[in-house]
């Protein structure tokens, strides 16, 4: 998929999906879960198989 597929699929901004593709905000992400798993929080995250799949 293109990033203007996947910006539109998902509503995320296309330079934003730029940015995370190349690592921008990927820290961002690490520190968040590191403070959740100080915290005792568990994250799960769940995937399927899109729309009409």
């Amino acid at each position: 998929m293109t990033q203007a597929e996947v910006a539109e699929l998902t509503g995320i901004d296309r330079t934003y999906l730029a940015r995370l593709e190349n690592g921008a905000t990927v820290t961002q992400l690490e520190r968040t879960l590191r403070i959740l798993r100080r915290l005792g929080a568990t994250v799960t995250i769940e995937l399927d198989d899109g729309p009409g799949r």
